[in-house]
């Protein structure tokens, strides 16, 4: 590729505008923050300028092309903001991603493929990273799924047994990434080895390009974003997403009152129990004290009683003596 297409060592940022050649084979990599995009295209194009993140925070906050060269063969890597980015939301990642597609569209350029990189190390795909999957899918449209190849990452830093049963899960279940398989995607495990990297790429520069969906609904058809197939979607998705939040609000306010409730009621059975409890001490206690009372009465008698006998018998006694 010849300096007049792309400024050297010099990332084009989604402002830029992408001339491709025929021969340009021009990939996008994709996937949630920290599934490896960055680290992939830092090492496949030996780029020391590009940043990698480690945490939650996606180092990508803009789409990003890398052009370098492997043989005769000149390749543009597109890196793009993550999803699930704890700094973006995936409403901004995706207008992002819309944006250049559409641009780079409009400009001549055409995708090979993309890549799609999952991390392995997820013990499940959580329903964020699912409901990214469906949009995907929907942006890429099934007549480009062929062009798409799901990388799985980081399997030096998990069992190989238990990698394998992820990755047969996400294969084989329709939830995940059956669907997708069954329309041509291929389904790749990449190591931190250039040669593997170079070996996926590859795989895509080996394919003819092609047109995702939504940039022929967004050029050809003249939608907006928001009325895309994707777009519909994610925004219904979104609404979904508030209106399960606002549910789940409601559910705690709701389980709040209800444990307020008890709380008050606990309290005042409580108090009720408490109120009886000192009353029959109360009780108990006048009882002690009206039964204390008759035994010393009692007692008095007694005591008189025998006072007197004692005088009688004494009266009988000095009687008889006389």
């Amino acid at each position: 590729m010849t300096g007049s297409l792309w400024r050297a060592n010099q990332p084009l940022s989604s402002n830029d505008e992408i001339v491709s050649q025929n021969a340009d084979i021009v990939i996008a990599v994709m996937g949630v923050t920290g599934a490896g995009k960055s680290s992939f295209i830092a090492s496949v194009t030996g780029r020391k300028d590009i940043r990698v993140g480690h945490d939650l925070y996606s180092e990508t906050s803009e789409v990003k092309s890398y052009p370098f060269s492997h043989g005769s063969t000149n390749y543009v890597l597109v890196d793009t903001p993550g999803f699930d980015d704890s700094s973006i939301s995936n409403e901004e990642v995706a207008t992002k991603i819309l944006q250049w597609l559409e641009s780079s569209y409009r400009s001549g350029t055409r995708l090979n493929g993309i890549i799609y990189i999952h991390d392995i190390k997820k013990s499940r795909m959580q329903g964020s990273a699912y409901k990214n999957m469906r949009l995907f899918s929907q942006l890429c449209g099934d007549g480009a799924l062929g062009n798409v190849i799901l990388a799985t990452s980081f399997w030096d830093q998990i069992k190989e047994s238990v990698g394998a049963k992820r990755e047969h899960e996400l294969k084989t279940s329709k939830n995940f990434w059956a669907n997708m398989v069954a329309k041509g995607s291929e389904v790749v495990r990449i190591r931190p080895d250039r040669s593997v990297y170079l070996g996926v790429l590859e795989r895509i520069a080996a394919k003819n390009k092609v047109d995702l969906l939504v940039q022929k609904e967004m050029v050809e058809q003249k939608k907006k974003p928001e009325d895309t197939t994707v777009g519909k979607n994610a925004m219904s998705r979104s609404s979904e997403i508030r209106k399960f939040e606002e549910t789940l609000e409601n559910e705690k306010k709701a389980e709040k009152r209800i444990l307020q409730e008890k709380l008050k009621e606990g309290q005042k059975a409580h108090e009720k129990e408490m109120k009886q409890l000192r009353t029959e001490q109360e009780k108990s206690q006048r009882e002690a004290q009206q039964s204390q009372r008759r035994a010393e009465k009692e007692h008095k008698r007694n005591v008189r009683e025998d006072r007197r006998q004692m005088q009688q018998e004494q009266r009988t006694i000095e009687e008889s003596i006389r």
